[in-house]
């Protein structure tokens, strides 16, 4: 969001309305259609707008990894690597050593 917002500008106000949709890791890559408006008319009203999007579950895909480090043995050429592994699923423990798989692979 800019800042300053100009006087009059469009926003959208987020509220206990909105919820995250209930769509199920296996009706990814299905079409759906949505449609909005303005919350004091009803979903067939002419001000209301539609679009039809796909959802590829971006985010269940694994946070990548960070702060990757390499060594280089100047004998045989060989890199040792390390990083730092992220994960989406309880990964706000700070006394842990390393946060927990949430994948299987």
């Amino acid at each position: 969001m800019r800042s300053p917002v100009a006087a009059g500008a469009p926003f959208v106000v987020l509220d206990t309305t909105v919820i995250q949709s209930s769509i199920t890791v296996t009706e990814r890559h299905n079409p759906w259609n949505w449609k909005w408006g303005p919350s004091t008319k009803t979903i067939d009203d002419p001000t209301c707008q539609v679009t039809s999007f796909t959802f590829d579950g971006v985010g269940l895909r694994p946070y990548s990894l960070v702060q990757l480090a390499g060594t280089r043995n100047p004998s045989t050429f060989d890199w040792t690597l390390s990083w730092i592994r992220r994960t989406r699923i309880d990964g706000d423990n700070w006394e842990a050593p390393d946060v927990p798989l949430g994948e299987e692979v």
